[in-house]
């Protein structure tokens, strides 16, 4: 592991960062779970994001609309 990622640059946990992205905790795990959204996990399970991975799950999300067909801002911001 690098030594500059230290626990402290992931700081935003499941439900935070679904709140701030508009989405559901399982949509963010889903993305953990599936490699596209990097995560730390601490001794007791809980999973830790970085701060800017609320704008990640936004772009991932509104991507996975488009191409399922649906238009406009699938998210509200």
């Amino acid at each position: 592991a690098d030594a500059a990622m230290t626990a402290e640059s992931y700081s935003e946990t499941t439900g935070s960062v679904a709140r701030q992205a508009g989405v559901l905790a399982e949509t963010v795990r889903l993305y953990g779970d599936l490699g596209l959204l990097e995560c730390t996990r601490l001794s007791n399970g809980i999973r830790l994001f970085k701060p800017s991975a609320a704008e990640r799950v936004r772009e991932i999300y509104t991507e996975r609309m488009a191409r399922r067909g649906h238009c406009g801002s699938a998210v509200a911001i």
